[in-house]
């Protein structure tokens, strides 16, 4: 997964006895949860981490791409 260099995931303890978890991809902004146990928190950071980099990577890919152009029978033709 090789969207840039400021990605990535982090998990702590919480007082409750809870762990929050924050996944972060520079293109996608940063989302945090809570889970009951740690391997949860990374897990869930993890998931999220993935599905950013996902997201971030699809609508890179949509920028790239041009549109279809409705006037397909207006086409340019350099011999006229």
């Amino acid at each position: 997964m090789d969207v840039g260099a400021a990605n990535g995931w982090n998990v702590w303890p919480l007082d409750s006895g809870d762990w929050g978890w924050t996944a972060w991809v520079a293109a996608n902004g940063r989302r945090s949860g809570v889970e009951p146990t740690e391997a949860e928190a990374e897990t869930a950071a993890w998931r999220e981490l993935e599905a950013m980099v996902s997201d971030a990577m699809a609508a890179a890919q949509s920028r790239r791409e041009l549109a279809v152009s409705e006037d397909r029978d207006d086409r340019w033709d350099p011999q006229s």
